[in-house]
C-alpha cells in the first residue's frame, strides 16, 4: 500500500522522491466484534521514506509517523498552494472510511481526520476501500473505491459485492462532493 510522488519543489536532491506506506507487526493483529482487523502494536502505522532516484530508498528513522492500523493503499500529494504534503487512506479511525493527514516537513504528521464516508444516498453496506487522489490546477480529484458488501438490505437497493470507482472533487481535500450521479466512473 505505497504512495509515491516526485517532489519537484524539494531542494534536497536526496529526497526528490517521497513515499508513504503502511507496515505492521503481524503478531499484533486483533479482530473486533465485526470481524474487522484492528491492531495497536508499536510498529503499526504509516511510514515515510525518500529517494534520490526512485529506486534506492531511505526509511525515516522515526517511523511510524502515524500510529494506526491500515491495510490498503495510501495516496500522497503535495499541495504547493498551501505548502503541505497530504496523505489519504484508511488511517485506523473507523474501518473502511477515508481519512487524511497533513505535514509541512514530511516527517511530522497531524492525526487522521475523517473526510469521506458513506451517507444516506449510498446503498446499505457501502464502504470505501481506498481513494486515489490527485491535484489538478488546485482542485483535488478523487476516485473513491466503493465496496458494497453483500448484506441484508432493508431498503431493497441490492449489493453487488464488487469494487468500483466513483468520481469526487474537493477544493481543500477535506470537503468532498461526488459527481456523475455516483455512477461507476471506472
Amino acid at each position: 500500500g505505497i504512495g509515491v510522488i516526485k517532489d519537484d519543489l524539494e531542494t534536497d536532491r536526496e529526497r526528490r522522491f517521497k513515499a508513504i506506506w503502511w507496515d505492521h507487526d503481524p503478531d499484533s493483529i486483533r479482530v473486533d466484534e465485526t470481524g474487522m482487523a484492528i491492531t495497536c502494536g508499536p510498529e503499526d502505522g504509516l511510514y515515510v521514506g525518500w529517494s534520490a532516484d526512485g529506486i534506492h530508498w531511505q526509511e525515516h528513522a522515526g517511523n511510524p509517523v502515524i500510529s494506526c492500523f491500515t491495510d490498503t493503499g495510501q495516496q500522497l500529494v503535495r499541495d504547493p498552494r498551501r505548502g503541505i504534503y497530504v496523505a489519504f487512506g484508511r488511517l485506523g479511525e473507523g474501518g473502511r472510511l477515508i481519512e487524511r493527514s497533513e505535514s509541512r516537513d514530511f516527517l511530522h504528521w497531524t492525526g487522521p481526520q475523517m473526510v469521506f464516508r458513506p451517507d444516506d444516498m449510498d446503498r446499505l453496506g457501502t464502504q470505501f476501500y481506498g481513494m486515489g487522489v490527485s491535484l489538478y490546477e488546485g482542485l483535488y480529484l478523487g476516485m473513491p473505491w466503493v465496496l458494497a458488501q453483500r448484506i441484508a438490505d432493508t431498503r431493497g437497493l441490492g449489493n453487488d459485492c464488487r469494487i468500483h470507482a466513483q468520481l469526487a472533487s474537493s477544493r481543500d481535500g477535506v470537503d468532498w462532493r461526488r459527481v456523475g450521479g455516483r455512477q461507476p466512473f471506472l
